[in-house]
């Protein structure tokens, strides 16, 4: 089978949307790693202001997906029609994204680890706290009043 001219504008088409896929994970990394920084130096309102970003991000993401559903669907059976050259470009804007994404999950695990680590350690401090406010409580208590045995005349 012979690409089309049809083929190879559905072909380009997938580049085009994958290669916008690529920047909005490369923005999506980027600001994951600025969160990351935040959540280093402590909660700030910074972190609203990431959050907000990578949401927007993730709305453009659901866009592309729209268009990139029928392109993904479509390329098994075009990719048997069109040039090796083509073929290649394809997989060579898959393989960058495939990178992108796998940064950027092991990105956001490791902050997933160390936000649940931060919140054992804050749990554990809040129970110390908590241990030490009983133990003066329970030692630093007034004398129960005299009973009349100790009471002087």
């Amino acid at each position: 089978m012979s690409a089309t001219a049809q083929d190879i504008e559905t072909a380009r088409g997938f580049i085009k949307d994958l290669e916008a896929a690529e920047t909005v994970y490369r923005r999506l990394l980027s600001l994951t790693r600025d969160q990351s920084d935040v959540l280093r130096a402590g909660v700030s309102p910074e972190l609203l202001d990431l959050v907000r970003a990578k949401e927007e991000e993730l709305s453009r993401l659901g866009d592309l997906e729209k268009s990139l559903a029928p392109a993904r669907g479509a390329w098994l059976d075009l990719r048997e029609r069109i040039s090796a050259d083509l073929r290649s470009e394809v997989q060579s804007v898959v393989g960058r994204v495939e990178a992108v994404l796998r940064e950027l999950i092991q990105i956001e695990e490791a902050e997933g680890r160390a936000l649940l680590s931060k919140r054992d350690e804050t749990i554990a401090e809040i129970h110390r706290l908590d241990s030490a406010r009983k133990v003066r409580g329970a030692y630093g208590a007034a004398p129960p009043p005299p009973t009349l045995l100790d009471q002087k005349e």
